[in-house]
């Protein structure tokens, strides 16, 4: 008679344990990832290559979705752990949210045939730009007082092609044009690296580059 009831206490105990860890899973509150946060990651349109994005989730439930040919104005909610992105107007992405406060198991559905390939919380503050130079081999930026740029199709060494070039800081997305039409994207993905993008007037293809801060 004691065994039994030894073994049923026991049974109660592990079911009650493996109930419980479910619950905490199921229960974690993921709204402090996205009230008033950025967001940067990649996304690529159907044939083309990835761009990236910065995403900047309000408190309200709205969202602002940043990409080299536009802004673009979303909503976001959270749904039993998984996250829901409507952009302008249609349901566009559901994603599961890691323990290391990235996007997996993204599902795209977006009216615009844009993929989202990932996205990860932005947990440091945005790097002060004027007075820095962030290169790689074939460009460099050298970020000037005053919103403006000098942009330079080499290293750091290499005399700058467009100087003085104004520009935009918007959530962690910087935007410029070197000429009319002729557009220039990149996002701060660190406090010190940057991706970006550029398209050139009557050319469809998407060149990427990234750069580091010297």
């Amino acid at each position: 008679m004691k065994k039994n009831v030894f073994f049923a206490l026991l049974i109660i105990l592990l079911a009650s344990y493996g109930f419980g860890g479910c619950k905490k899973d199921n229960d974690r509150d993921f709204t402090p990832l996205f009230k008033n946060s950025m967001w940067t990651g990649e996304f690529n349109y159907p044939t083309k290559a990835a761009e990236p994005i910065s995403i900047e989730f309000s408190e309200d439930g709205n969202l602002t979705w940043r990409e080299l040919l536009a802004a673009h104005a979303g909503t976001w909610k959270l749904n039993k752990g998984k996250l829901n992105i409507s952009l302008d107007g249609s349901h566009s992405f559901t994603a599961d949210i890691s323990d290391n406060d990235d996007l997996t198991n993204i599902q795209n559905s977006d009216a615009a045939q844009r993929t989202l390939k990932n996205a990860t919380l932005s947990k440091g503050d945005i790097p002060a730009l004027a007075n820095t130079v962030w290169s790689a081999s074939n460009v460099t930026l050298k970020f000037k007082s005053g919103s403006v740029l000098d942009l330079s199709f080499g290293g750091p060494t290499t005399l700058p092609t467009y100087t003085n070039v104004p520009y935009t800081l918007l959530g962690r997305s910087i935007r410029f044009e070197l000429a009319p039409g002729y557009i220039w994207f990149t996002v701060i993905t660190t406090s010190t690296f940057m991706k970006g993008t550029n398209h050139a007037p009557g050319d469809a293809t998407v060149y990427t580059f990234s750069v580091i801060k010297q």
